[in-house]
């Protein structure tokens, strides 16, 4: 009893390790695109496990080999079948390729496979490392460095990090005094005082969750050193995005652009509208900086009264647009921050949360307290643009106030991007020819959509210019700044706007439209439709979206006559049904989470989907034949071979216990009196094993004449008789004679023991 006991310390012990590991390895899943929890917790949990309770050193890395194919297979090939070769030879190839280009010294060019790839095989490495931390007590220097990791990535990183800092402490600092107190009951005998170590750990619990909460609630001194960060920016020691992470999500920090990007589907607000899908609008820029894109100091908020009042003031459409009244209802989630998008030209708007402001700058519209809401209902009013209006725009009869405004560019930027906006524009006779002509531009095979290895621009390098000229790659950041700046360098106001997507479509409802009741869809907006797009001026119609980026749909309606029911094939936009989703089941746009703007990630549904470099999506129509039936046959086989195996395992599990104790017996090396004590504690267990277990009014020599008489030998006689001189005596120490005779008699033991379970 008194043994079994102390297995719960260091059981104990070992979960709290695995909880400090876990909180170390959560902000992979914001900082890259690895954001499935379950998965890369049992990455590092299996492997942990199978180590610490002695299965063989193969097992543990098979299973890592496994399950980093299975995470490859997740989040690169998920379209293909688990068991189709084609992604494994895809990654084997990609692997290849990718190693060359490292033996290379192209260090910059891995792609994203390659570097989860990486990943993977270094958190299989920390496993390793950690488990033989615990196996050799060495539980200080893995406290101090996950204090480190967790300090660094609050540090060097987006992720708020902070607030776990003090569970890990409080988990480590439990961990040590654990480890510490079955160190000193291991030295000081077989005496276990089991009422005594519950009430150490009752009283160590609380002082610590008390100092805890003091630390919380009591006064705080600020920062001497408030970012070392800024401080290491401002040195020139390392890059202002070197350290930053990005993922797809919205953002109101948009002046630097570009890198790649991960993905992020979480969701943030659930949309019921009464007309078509369109763009959720929510803030436009208007100053280009050369890096990104600036509101200015000049934004100002008006009060939004009674719904409706001041409205007028972030108005888009002019009186040769036609419009039609709709309603939305919009739902967030916790996740969501603190916006209030709109589709169209607001009517109306109201939210939980009664008192609204507007920025007519940015056509924003907020909180007044700037805080997230639980829902918004908005009246609002959907355009149908009048192509032949649109043509007749020539010329430069813009306001002052827009030309001063949205013709804005920097100084530095390059001539050749000016150039390339004069050519681009020279055969076109109208406004709306010179921006479709900027636009197919854009939407050309001469430039690819690409969330992986986009560059940033280097130095004092023009994002745009670096876009057009050099990579040619990028996602809708770099396609709508793209159109703005090209377009302004032509002499026609345009201005960059952020928001959403549609969403994805989930069903179909009912709602309330000028006293009427109406069909209405239902659309679940996610991080990952964020995206950035271009609205264009036209004198008489007003602001006009254009969309520039490949494989998305125009956000606009337009037609060629006076009717709204045609729309003009110029436009690329395609009229949407209730319930066409307007992304796909991925991700359809992104932004850099806490850094950088609304960012598209994948395409339109009504469009040509781009191929990832990783997934052939062609591949997989031909295949589908057997796709829908091999999960089937997977489920159907789980389902028989699991609770076979469970089952073998259970009626088994004397004989695999007993050989895999046996085995960790003879590898346990005795050097002195805390290493004995263990050794014959898990005789004791292997004995029970066997079904030889010691009774309580048993002393311990009576137990091992038992024992012997069983197994034939004197060999538990021997060690009993050493192990109470070592107890009862002062002897710390053991000599090598003692050392070489006790192994001498485990590995009798074990040996005579582990075929006993067959004889029975």
């Amino acid at each position: 009893m008194r043994n079994k006991f102390r297995k719960w310390p260091h059981l104990l012990s070992w979960l709290l390790a695995v909880f400090i590991f876990w909180t170390c390895v959560r902000p992979v899943m914001t900082l890259t695109i690895l954001n499935q929890p379950l998965q890369l917790f049992l990455f590092f949990f299996i492997p942990l496990l199978l180590l610490s309770i002695g299965a063989p050193f193969w097992l543990a890395g098979l299973a890592g080999i496994l399950q980093t194919g299975w995470a490859i297979h997740n989040y690169f090939f998920n379209d293909l079948p688990l068991l189709d070769s084609q992604w494994l030879v895809r990654t084997v190839r990609e692997l290849n390729r990718n190693a060359r280009m490292v033996w290379q010294g192209n260090l910059t060019g891995m792609s994203d496979l390659f570097s989860a790839f990486l990943f993977y095989v270094l958190l299989w490495l920390i496993c390793v490392v950690v488990w033989r931390w615990l196996k050799t007590g060495r539980l200080y220097l893995y406290f101090f460095l996950s204090v480190a990791a967790i300090s660094m990535v609050d540090t060097f990183t987006d992720v708020k990090a902070a607030q776990s800092l003090p569970f890990v402490i409080v988990a480590g600092l439990l961990m040590v005094g654990i480890e510490n107190y079955s160190r000193l009951d291991e030295a000081a005998g077989p005496a276990v005082n089991r009422t005594g170590f519950i009430k150490w750990l009752l009283i160590v619990t609380a002082s610590l969750f008390l100092i805890l909460a003091t630390g919380f609630a009591g006064p705080k001194m600020d920062p001497r050193w408030t970012s070392p960060l800024v401080y290491l920016q401002n040195k020139g020691l390392i890059s202002g995005g070197l350290l930053t992470s990005q993922r797809i999500g919205y953002d109101s920090d948009d002046t630097r652009l570009g890198g790649s990007l991960g993905m992020d589907a979480t969701v943030l607000f659930t949309a019921r509208i009464s007309g078509d899908a369109g763009y959720w609008r929510v803030a436009t820029k208007h100053i280009y900086t050369g890096k990104g894109w600036s509101a200015g100091k000049s934004g100002y908020f008006v009060p939004l009264v009674d719904r409706t009042q001041n409205l007028n003031r972030i108005a888009l459409y002019g009186k040769n647009t036609k419009t039609t009244k709709q309603s939305a209802r919009l739902t967030f989630t916790n996740d969501s921050p603190a916006i209030l998008p709109y589709i169209g030209q607001p009517a109306s708007v109201a939210a939980s949360n009664p008192t609204l402001k507007i920025n007519p700058d940015a056509g924003q519209v907020l909180t007044a307290d700037e805080k997230p809401v639980r829902t918004e209902t908005i009246s609002y009013l959907q355009p149908v643009y009048q192509i032949p209006s649109l043509r007749r725009v020539k010329g430069s009869p813009d306001p002052e106030s827009i030309r001063s405004r949205y013709l804005q560019l920097p100084g530095e930027l390059p001539d050749r991007v000016r150039t390339l906006a004069r050519k681009l524009t020279a055969k076109s006779t109208n406004r709306y020819d010179a921006v479709m002509a900027v636009m197919n531009y854009l939407k050309s095979p001469r430039f690819s959509y690409s969330t992986d290895q986009v560059p940033r621009p280097a130095g004092n390098q023009d994002y745009v210019d670096q876009f057009l000229f050099t990579s040619r790659t990028g996602y809708c950041d770099n396609f709508s700044t793209s159109m703005v700046v090209l377009l302004r360098s032509a002499g026609i106001p345009a201005r960059w706007v952020k928001g959403f997507t549609s969403g994805e479509y989930t069903g179909q409802t009912e709602a309330r439209v000028n006293g009427k009741t109406v069909p209405a869809s239902i659309y679940q907006v996610k991080n990952s439709d964020a995206h950035s797009w271009a609205d264009v001026y036209f004198p008489g119609s007003g602001w006009v979206s254009f969309d520039p980026t490949p494989t998305f749909a125009d956000p606009s309606v337009f037609t060629e006559t006076g009717s709204s029911g045609s729309s003009s094939p110029a436009s690329g936009r395609t009229p949407r049904t209730p319930g066409a989703s307007s992304s796909t089941s991925s991700a359809q746009a992104a932004s850099r989470s806490n850094r950088t703007p609304a960012q598209s990630m994948a395409p339109d549904s009504g469009s040509v989907p781009q191929k990832s470099p990783f997934s052939d999506h062609s591949g997989k129509q031909a295949a589908a034949g057997h796709v829908s039936l091999l999960p089937r046959l997977l489920s159907v086989a789980a389902g028989i071979l699991v609770p076979a195996v469970l089952l073998v395992a259970f009626l088994t599990r004397k004989s695999w216990l007993s050989r895999l104790l046996s085995r960790r017996l003879t590898r346990l090396a005795v050097t002195d009196g805390v290493s004995f004590n263990r050794a014959y504690a898990r005789v004791l267990s292997l004995l029970r094993l066997n079904g030889m277990r010691r009774k309580d009014s048993q002393t311990l020599r009576e137990f091992a004449e038992e024992v012997d008489g069983k197994i034939s030998g004197r060999a538990m006689q021997e060690l009993t008789q050493r192990y109470e001189q070592l107890i009862y005596s002062d002897q710390a120490g053991l000599s090598r004679a003692d050392q070489s005779a006790i192994m001498t008699n485990l590995r009798l033991i074990a040996a005579k023991l582990a075929d006993a379970p067959k004889k029975s």
